[in-house]
């Protein structure tokens, strides 16, 4: 009952509550609850985000690393679960401008919904997306490219052409185009990503 509760505060953008609650549900999983219970992991993961939401980076790092070290240690793995902590690491490596990091944990967000044949998903096309934004970032342009236009791809695939998370990766696309000198391009992506977003927000 916590964590849902918790969820709904992150849900509503009520990130201080969250943290408040989380807290709370976090000490009582750890004193009630098996190590391995999935009460007890989404209670950590669920505060981790909260801080993270919040902007207290080095916070959530203790946080996430704690859920992945332990994790990492159970010999029946919830791999959907390591995906989910893997690209949370990425999010905040990705924050604090430590891109060989961000690179190394979406490569193996990436892998888990190759692997398992995912390529439906929305996490999916956002952890492509994530990994163009490290190339990004780091003026790897010709990198970024690829990686953009199959996140766009699945974004469409997925949620459809008049969704604001496909209108997300038009919009982070135009601008790669608009910082490596395609302007046409830029200036096409750009255009079709606001006419979604006044469609829809």
């Amino acid at each position: 009952r916590l964590n849902r509760q918790v969820e709904e505060y992150l849900m509503a953008g009520s990130f201080k509550e969250a943290i408040e609650l989380g807290t709370e549900a976090n000490a009582y999983a750890k004193k009630n609850c098996d190590v391995t219970s999935r009460e007890r992991r989404t209670a950590l993961m669920n505060l981790a985000k909260g801080y993270f939401l919040n902007r207290n980076f080095q916070q959530a790092k203790v946080l996430f690393e704690e859920l992945f070290d332990d994790l990492i240690k159970d010999t029946e793995q919830d791999q959907e679960l390591m995906s989910s902590v893997h690209h949370s690491l990425g999010l905040l490596s990705l924050e604090l401008g430590d891109f060989v990091n961000a690179e190394h944990y979406f490569r193996k967000v990436i892998a888990y919904y190759e692997k398992n044949q995912l390529f439906h998903y929305p996490f999916y096309g956002q952890a492509l997306g994530n990994m163009a934004e490290v190339y990004r970032e780091r003026g790897d342009y010709s990198m970024a490219f690829p990686f953009y236009i199959r996140a766009m791809q699945t974004m469409k695939k997925t949620l459809g052409r008049q969704h604001p998370e496909y209108a997300r990766s038009l919009n982070n696309f135009g601008l790669l185009c608009l910082q490596s000198g395609h302007y046409k391009k830029a200036k096409l992506a750009l255009e079709r990503a606001l006419r979604i977003y006044r469609k829809t927000l």
